[in-house]
Parts: structure tokens; C-alpha cells; sequence
């Protein structure tokens, strides 16, 4: 089942023990992801990634050369309200530079729930994913855009904790650096107010702190990069899921029904391939990872594809370079 799907039919609410006073507990809600059904339910545009898909928008995300930062003034963000979902394990492999269909184990879903301005160029992501037993979970941390950069003053920790917005960096990393820029953190208001209760040492905030970052950082530019093969002419397909005859039958035996949604594919070729090309005389070199990069040309931007190069044990390369264009970039 489709994360969308779970959440949606996810009605448990997430219940905690909370502190009051010394020595009384009492229960607490906190905002979790059955409270965010009705919102996806409701959601115009959902778009579920095909593995390769996943693959292909983390290596553009992490791609060099110019980046995925020189790119910005390209991206908008497809609607005001839209659900985009992937299997994390393929987006894993393909950041650790293996081929998304490769390995095994269970696939985890992940899902963000996006609301963004009416030009494309601002916008909140809420993270949430499914756990090793199958339940949908809802991250504490929200992730804020804006393209422009234009922001107040980062927080310091303490005022993360009172609605504060915090701030990745990667100094050792300009091209990577400039995309987070338009990136900033902040926690759901009722988690802030949970944490800030538990009384936390500052030690335990930092811990705090990096495991919510860890658990949504990479998200953000996985939908920018998404958003950008989405705005190009020649970069995916989309399929409609009409859930409507499953859901008739489903109606009959009491169930809730499905959602509907986009199922994105790419048409980019990214198999595994292997360069067989080497003069006379020299020795052929191994077979090895070579991490796709980025080269920016007005409008047009090409795309060296992630491939393997060496022994011809696997096959022969029939294309690397993959060209994505766009209509007239707006003004600043």
C-alpha cells in the first residue's frame, strides 16, 4: 500500500506521556500523521516516484559541476497544495552510488506533504514516513523554502525551541552550501512546547536537534530537483491510478477507499552501463563509479548521468549526456 494510502487510513492518534509537575504523569497529544489525512485527502496534485525516478532526483541533487543551486531560478513548485512520495531505500542507494534496483531488504516509503506560494518560489514540507512495522510517522521538524533567501537572522538553539528557524550548513561545499541557503528548519509549535516541557540539558538539545535535521534534510532537495525535471519538456512521464473500480469493491467490504494519484516515471535513460573505449596499448582501466554532474547553458542544461566506466563486462555506454530545456527564465 502506498504511504498516502496509509496515512489516510491511519486513525490512531499519537498519544506520549507528558510532565506536570514532579512525580504526575498525564497523557499528551502530539500532532502526528493521522492528523495530516484530511489535508492529503483533500490534496489536488499527488505524485508517487518510480524508483529510477528517486535515483535519478538524488543524484541530480547531489550532482557537481554547476549544481543543482545554479538552477533555481527554474524551479517552481507544482501547486499550492501537493503529496510527493518515493522509496527512500532507491534515493539511499543512489547517494551511495549504487544502481537503484540493487541490494535488498524491504523498501521504506517516505512522503512530504508540501503547501507552497502562488508563484512556485516559497513554500513548508512536512516529512513522513513508514517504520519497520508498517506504521506512517510524522517528522517534528518542518522544512521552510524560499528561493529568494530572503530570511531573518538564524536562530540560536534555544530559540529553535520558542519558533525559531535553524540553518544547515556545508562550508567545505559552496554549491551545496548555496542550496541550503534557501532552506531553513523549525519545529511544529506543539513538539517545541513538548520538548521545551522536558526540560532538556543543552547536550541533549544539540543530540535532539541533529537527529530531527538528520531525518529531514535530504527531502527538500529531492522535491527541488523533482520540481526541475518537472518543469523540463523532455524529462518524465506521468500515468493516472484510478483507484475507482478497486474502490467499488472495496466500498462493498467496508473498506476505505484509495487515493488517486500520479505515477512519475523518468524517460532518461539510467541503467547501469560500463565505457569500453581505450587506445592501443593501454591497459583497460577497472571498472568504477564516475557521479554524474551538472553543466548550465542559458536555458538548456546538460547532464553528465552517473554512470560506470571500465571493463565491458556489463555493456557498452549508448549515451551519458542528457540535455533538459526550459521555456524563458522569469526575471529576478
Amino acid at each position: 500500500m502506498r504511504l498516502l494510502d496509509q496515512i489516510t487510513q491511519h486513525a490512531t492518534p499519537l498519544i506520549v506521556i507528558g510532565e506536570s509537575g514532579s512525580d504526575l504523569t498525564r497523557p499528551l497529544r502530539l500532532p502526528g500523521a493521522a492528523d495530516f489525512a484530511a489535508q492529503i485527502r483533500a490534496c489536488p496534485l499527488r505524485y508517487v516516484l518510480s524508483d529510477q525516478l528517486a535515483a535519478v532526483c538524488a543524484e541530480l541533487a547531489l550532482a557537481g559541476g554547476d549544481r543543482l543551486s545554479s538552477c533555481l531560478d527554474l524551479i517552481h513548485l507544482p501547486a499550492e497544495t501537493f503529496w510527493i512520495e518515493w522509496s527512500e531505500s532507491a534515493r539511499a542507494r543512489a547517494a551511495a552510488g549504487q544502481h537503484p534496483c540493487s541490494g535488498a531488504g524491504a523498501p521504506l516509503r517516505v512522503g512530504a506533504l508540501v503547501r507552497s506560494s502562488l508563484d512556485g518560489r516559497r513554500g513548508v514540507l512536512r516529512t513522513f514516513w513508514e517504520d519497520e512495522q508498517g506504521v506512517p510517522c510524522l517528522a517534528p521538524l518542518e522544512t521552510h523554502l524560499d528561493l529568494a533567501c530572503r530570511w531573518p537572522p538564524a536562530a540560536s538553539l534555544q530559540s529553535l525551541l520558542n519558533g525559531g528557524l535553524a540553518r544547515l550548513s556545508a562550508t567545505d561545499d559552496p554549491g551545496l552550501e548555496e542550496l541550503l541557503e534557501c532552506m531553513r528548519f523549525r519545529y511544529d509549535p506543539q513538539w517545541a512546547a513538548y520538548y521545551r516541557d522536558a526540560h532538556l540539558a543543552a547536550e541533549a538539545q544539540v543530540q535532539l536537534l541533529y537527529a530531527s535535521l538528520a531525518t529531514v534534510a535530504r527531502d527538500m532537495p529531492l522535491v527541488l530537483a523533482f520540481a526541475l525535471l518537472l518543469g523540463a519538456r523532455n524529462a518524465l512521464a506521468t500515468r493516472r491510478v484510478d483507484r475507482e473500480q478497486l474502490n467499488r469493491r472495496r466500498r462493498l467490504r467496508n473498506q476505505r477507499p484509495l487515493l488517486e494519484h500520479l505515477e512519475v516515471s523518468c524517460r532518461l535513460d539510467v541503467g547501469p552501463c560500463a565505457a569500453t573505449g581505450h587506445g592501443p596499448g593501454r591497459r583497460a582501466p577497472r571498472l568504477h563509479y564516475v557521479r554524474g554532474h551538472l553543466l548550465r547553458r542559458a536555458n538548456e542544461i546538460y547532464w553528465r548521468k552517473t554512470h560506470m566506466r571500465g571493463r565491458a563486462v556489463l555493456g557498452r555506454v549508448h549515451s551519458r549526456t542528457v540535455r533538459l530545456s526550459f521555456g524563458a527564465a522569469p526575471a529576478p
